[in-house]
C-alpha cells in the first residue's frame, strides 16, 4: 500500500532480502520495482545501484550482515517498522533514524516497559504509523458470492473468524466456548472459520459444533473481502492479542461489526481498533463474547449502524492515501525538507494513553477473573514503572543529516 500509494516525488523500489511471497508477487504484477536477493551480502549493492536517500526497513531479526551492507551503502536515512514493539537490540538499531510501531498501543507499552523517557528526541524517534489498508474493492458486494458456494441462505445469521493456522495462540478457546453458548441460543447460525489449525477443528468436533461450521482454506489476499461480506459478525479473541490487528481493520472497512477481547499483559491493540458500543464490543469473557454476539444478530438496525461507524472509523485512520501522506512527510522530515514537531508527538501519547486506561475498563457483560487479575496486573506496573522520572538519555545513536 505504501509502494503503491507514494507520490510521484519519490521512486520506490522493494527487496526481499532473503524470499519473496505473496507481496512480492503482487507488486510485480503491479508493474514496481521488486527485487528479490535471497542473500544480505548483495544490499549493499542493491542500494547503491538505485542511489537510494532512505532505506525503510520492515520486520525484526536483522543481523550485522544487514547492518553493514546498510551502513555500507550510506543512504541519508535509515528507518524501521516493527511489527510487535520487542527491547529494541536489533543489529540495526544504531543506524535508525526513525522507528515506527504500528499502533499507540504498542508504542505507549515500549516506552513503559523498557525505561524510554520522554525526552523531545525519544518523542521524534519513536512514532506510531498505522497499517494502510487496501480499499480498492470498498464499494464492491461479495457478500452473495462466499454464501451461494457453501449454500448458505440470504438471511442466515452468520459468524466468522481469521487468524494464521500456524499459529495456536491467536486461536484462544474462549471464542470456542463462546460458539457453544451461540448456537444454544439460536441454532439457526452458521460459523464460518477461515484457515483454523486441526486442533480447533478437532475441537468443534468434539463440542459437536462442526455441523454448524464451514472450514474454508487461505484465501488469497484480494479476495479476502468475499470472506468479510459473507459474515455478519467477526469473533476476534487471541491469547497473545494483537499488535495492529489488520483482520479487525479488513473487517471495519466491509461493515462488519467485531468482537474482541481484551488482553492488557500481552498485545492489546484490538481495543484501539474496535470503539467499544459503537464499531462493536470488547467482551473479556466466553458469555460475554457469547452475549454480544448475539445482541448483534439480533438487531440488525445496530448491526447496520455499527457496520457503518467502523467503515467510517477505518476510511479516518487506515485509508493508504492517508497514511502515506503520514510516512511522506516523515520522509521529508528526514531528509531536511520540513521541520520536526516533537510536541504533537506527545499530545498524540498522551491523549492515547488517557483514552486506553478507560477502554481497559470497557466491556460488554461480566469480564472473567483472568481479565480482572490480568487488568490490575497491568495497572500496577504502569503505575509504577519509573518511566521519565530520570534524566534523559539517548537509546540510539543518531546521524547527521546533511543541511
Amino acid at each position: 500500500m505504501f509502494v503503491r500509494n507514494l507520490s510521484d516525488r519519490f521512486e520506490t523500489s522493494v527487496i526481499g532480502i532473503h524470499s519473496g511471497g505473496v507481496r512480492a508477487e503482487y507488486l510485480q504484477e503491479q508493474g514496481h520495482d521488486v527485487t528479490i536477493l535471497n542473500s544480505p551480502h548483495r544490499l549493499n549493492a542493491a542500494i547503491r545501484s538505485r542511489d537510494a536517500d532512505i532505506v525503510h526497513l520492515h520486520g525484526s531479526g536483522f543481523t550485522k550482515e544487514i547492518a553493514h551492507q546498510i551502513e555500507s551503502a550510506n543512504p541519508i536515512a535509515t528507518v524501521l517498522t516493527d511489527n510487535f514493539g520487542w527491547p529494541n537490540k536489533s543489529a540495526v538499531s544504531h543506524l535508525l533514524d526513525r522507528y515506527y510501531f504500528c499502533s499507540d498501543m504498542v508504542r505507549s507499552r515500549y516506552f513503559q516497559l523498557f525505561d524510554v523517557h520522554r525526552t523531545k528526541a525519544n518523542l521524534q524517534f519513536y512514532r506510531r504509523m498505522y497499517y494502510p489498508l487496501d480499499q480498492s474493492d470498498f464499494d464492491n458486494d461479495f457478500k452473495p458470492m462466499l454464501r451461494s458456494r457453501l449454500n448458505i441462505k440470504p438471511e442466515t445469521p452468520v459468524i466468522g473468524r481469521v487468524a494464521r493456522a500456524n499459529n495456536l495462540a491467536k486461536w484462544s478457546m474462549r471464542s470456542i466456548d463462546a460458539f457453544d453458548r451461540v448456537i444454544e441460543q439460536k441454532p439457526e447460525t452458521v460459523i464460518l472459520l477461515l484457515n483454523p489449525p486441526d486442533r480447533v477443528r478437532s475441537m468443534l468436533v468434539h463440542r459437536g459444533l462442526d455441523d454448524h461450521c464451514h472450514c474454508l482454506d487461505p484465501i488469497h489476499p484480494r479476495d479476502i473481502y468475499t470472506f468479510y461480506d459473507s459474515i455478519d459478525v467477526m469473533v476476534h479473541t487471541s491469547h497473545i492479542g494483537e499488535s495492529f490487528g489488520y483482520v479487525i481493520a479488513e473487517a471495519h472497512a466491509r461493515r462488519t461489526p467485531t468482537v474482541v477481547d481484551s488482553t492488557p499483559m500481552r498485545d492489546n491493540a484490538q481495543i484501539e481498533l474496535v470503539d467499544h458500543g459503537r464499531t462493536g464490543y470488547v467482551a473479556n469473557s466466553a458469555r460475554g463474547i457469547a452475549d454480544s454476539i448475539i445482541d448483534l444478530l439480533e438487531d440488525d438496525k445496530k448491526r447496520s449502524r455499527f457496520g457503518e461507524a467502523a467503515r467510517q472509523r477505518a476510511l479516518e485512520r487506515f485509508s493508504p492515501e492517508t497514511v502515506t501522506r503520514d510516512l511522506e512527510r516523515e520522509y521529508l522530515r528526514l531528509l531536511g525538507e520540513l521541520d520536526s514537531d516533537p510536541s504533537r508527538a506527545e499530545i498524540e501519547l498522551e491523549h492515547f494513553e488517557s483514552e486506553y486506561k478507560s477502554r481497559l475498563y470497557q466491556s460488554f457483560g461480566r469480564p472473567s477473573l483472568k481479565h480482572r487479575v490480568e487488568r490490575l496486573l497491568w495497572s500496577c506496573i504502569s503505575e509504577t514503572l519509573p518511566v521519565g522520572r530520570y534524566p534523559a538519555y539517548h537509546l540510539i545513536r543518531y546521524k547527521e543529516l546533511p543541511s
